[in-house]
């Protein structure tokens, strides 16, 4: 008999699951599921259709360490964690191992470690926040269908770096380089609420005048309100008839590189809890590399999240 036609032969008497098959391994390499086993093998590590799953559990129990405020011991990141002491065990030997989890020698409680630290800087170095931002500000417009700006702090104070349009546009005329004021606007109130004092003379004399300090102090209270809710909004003064909303987006050392402005249109309900106002927290949070200028009720996190 000739060899093909034997070979055609066997495949078709034999169970389709094991024989003729590529092995396990080839299969993966080749972007297949392993024969037989459904999308989920065991062949050194569990393997998922979607990923390895003790990968993912490393990754959980980092996550939880770095969402402590300091070393921890063991218990209670297996009760964060919600796995079982010995498996978390079996873990961070690896991961302290490999750098990424250090354990304190006098407690034996767990950290992050220098490896983490490592990784943490190599992502904040390759992350661009604010042409991240301007690149997904579309996205802000078509949610709100409102007009939407992006600005940073330059040498005249927040100034207009991108400009979005919605399918309903508001009489804005503001394009790039145009500076919005610093106590009559939304994103000027959302700069002097965060940017730092030593930042703000310059630009704050030249718009207010030589009183500028005492003009600020007064402007205490407000500014410390629009930390604690995440936004500001001011009617009129940039759009007239319009009130724009504003919210920081922040670095990973808690400064802010931008603020994102959006020009309510008509009859839109202002208030936090409204549908613009949280749609705007959201997206600044998203693209915010750390949350703490934002209160308890629009924070997301309290560590790093790149």
């Amino acid at each position: 008999m000739p060899w093909s036609e034997w070979l055609d032969r066997s495949r078709a008497s034999a169970p389709s699951n094991n024989f003729c098959q590529k092995p396990p391994d080839l299969a993966i390499a080749q972007g297949e599921t392993p024969p037989g086993q459904g999308g989920v093998m065991e062949f050194g590590h569990e393997r998922r259709a979607n990923g390895v799953k003790s990968v993912a559990q490393a990754i959980r129990i980092l996550n939880t360490l770095a969402q402590m405020a300091g070393p921890m011991p063991l218990k209670q990141i297996a009760i964060r964690a919600d796995m079982a002491p010995s498996k978390v065990h079996r873990y961070l030997h690896s991961l302290c191992a490999g750098g990424l989890v250090h354990q304190t020698a006098k407690s034996g409680a767990y950290d992050l470690g220098v490896g983490a630290l490592r990784l943490g800087l190599a992502a904040l170095n390759r992350v661009d926040i604010v042409n991240r931002a301007a690149d997904a500000l579309p996205n802000l417009v078509r949610e709100t269908n409102a007009d939407a700006f992006l600005s940073v702090w330059g040498e005249m104070g927040p100034t207009v770096v991108r400009f979005e349009r919605s399918a309903q546009p508001s009489a804005a005329m503001l394009g790039s380089g145009v500076s919005i004021p610093l106590v009559s606007s939304a994103t000027g109130k959302v700069f002097l609420a965060h940017v730092q004092r030593d930042r703000v003379g310059a630009a704050a004399k030249q718009q207010i005048g030589d009183g500028w300090a005492q003009s600020l102090e007064t402007m205490a209270p407000e500014l410390q309100r629009i930390r604690e809710d995440g936004f500001a909004y001011f009617a009129g003064e940039v759009v007239p008839g319009r009130t724009c909303i504003a919210a920081p987006i922040i670095s990973f050392d808690d400064q802010i590189v931008a603020a994102i402005t959006v020009v309510s249109a008509a009859g839109m309900t202002v208030a936090q809890g409204s549908p613009v106002v949280s749609a705007l927290l959201e997206f600044c949070k998203r693209h915010s590399v750390r949350r703490k200028g934002y209160s308890e009720e629009t924070q997301i996190e309290k560590k790093f999240a790149v």
